[in-house]
């Protein structure tokens, strides 16, 4: 469906205290599909943002509900355009564009919805040369950490550490939204840097560090928990209880260990942090049930081929008690010793100690 036919269409705004938030547009408790407020981030009561009394306009039909016709130029009215949730580098500025660009259906050209209305490219006219492969970003998470030659991608090591440093605290972490326009300057800075190049995440707000790693693993073209393992993860699911038994963990264990090596060791890496997160939920409010929400449609989904709406909401309530369980029980299923890491970890991060937490092991 291209933004032409989208006409009638309008968005409404949230002007929130942080800016735009990563899912710019209406909040959770606005929106009327199940399956779409689970792939958004929540907004944290303390951050809720009121409707505006503002009057609808009508939009244009040359790009549906996202410009008036007064704001294009006249190359820009060349090209007929849709959204796209590819990962891509901008025609116009040359730089990556994640989190809101848009396509023209007829020559394929690509930009951030702001760089649009200023573009020089009429329609059918090559782009002006650049190299646009993506080295991070809608990468395969395979072939991306063979060229990095690295058993967890860079980007998700930085971002937990800076976070397990001073963001464990925060109250709400990964489930407030992040800055948008923060959020893609991160991620341009990881997909311009080479190797094991750092990135300066120093004085990166927590909240944007964290809607960082979820969007790095929204765009991979495979879920990390794969579309293979798909229904194996909603069957566990279904018969998963608030408190598993030995045999329920062994199988749990058995299913995480035919994931690829790759997709393991970043499962892994990311339990074992998020676990952590939970050490914490007196002051940030996050336990095992509110991080498997959020953290869920990251994670796992289905096929794009799949149109069962119904099923996929039912299934998602199975895979977020799948993740639940493997947040809650990460040190057991994949055999890292629990009081060794808590030592470990506090001797490392220069944080107060928490009461050790019952459900977390």
């Amino acid at each position: 469906l291209t933004l032409r036919c989208a006409a009638n269409l309008t968005m409404t705004r949230f002007p929130c205290r942080e800016g735009r938030s990563v899912d710019d547009g209406v909040p959770p408790a606005y929106e009327t599909g199940s399956m779409t407020s689970l792939r958004r981030n929540a907004i944290n009561p303390d951050d809720e943002c009121q409707l505006p009394d503002t009057k609808r306009h009508k939009k244009t039909s040359v790009a549906g509900r996202l410009y008036e016709a007064s704001e294009l130029s006249e190359t820009a009215l060349s090209h007929r355009v849709q959204r796209t949730v590819q990962p891509s580098k901008c025609s116009h500025c040359d730089t990556l564009s994640i989190l809101y660009t848009v396509q023209c259906t007829d020559c394929g050209a690509q930009w951030h919805k702001t760089c649009f209305p200023k573009t020089t490219q009429t329609c059918g006219q090559p782009a002006r040369p650049s190299d646009r492969r993506m080295s991070i970003f809608g990468v395969s998470l395979q072939g991306h950490l063979e060229m990095q030659q690295r058993n967890v991608p860079l980007i998700i090591e930085s971002t937990i550490h800076e976070l397990q440093k001073r963001g464990m605290r925060v109250k709400g972490i990964y489930r407030t939204c992040g800055v948008k326009s923060k959020i893609e300057e991160i991620c341009e800075a990881f997909e311009r840097c080479s190797g094991d190049q750092s990135v300066d995440l120093e004085h990166v707000h927590p909240m944007n560090l964290a809607s960082v790693v979820k969007l790095y693993l929204r765009k991979l073209p495979e879920p990390l928990m794969t579309y293979e393992l798909y229904n194996e993860w909603i069957r566990f699911g279904v018969k998963c209880c608030d408190e598993p038994d030995e045999a329920l963990l062994d199988e749990l264990k058995r299913l995480t260990r035919r994931l690829p090596i790759c997709n393991y060791e970043t499962l892994k890496h990311l339990m074992l942090h998020l676990n952590r997160v939970t050490w914490f939920h007196e002051s940030n409010l996050m336990g095992p049930s509110n991080l498997s929400t959020v953290v869920t449609p990251s994670l796992v989904w289905q096929p794009s081929t799949s149109a069962d709406h119904t099923a996929a909401i039912i299934d998602a309530q199975h895979a977020n008690r799948t993740l639940q369980c493997l947040i809650t029980n990460a040190f057991t299923i994949f055999g890292v010793d629990r009081t060794k890491d808590w030592d470990e970890f506090f001797s490392k991060y220069a944080l107060e100690e928490p009461p050790k937490v019952r459900f977390c092991s």
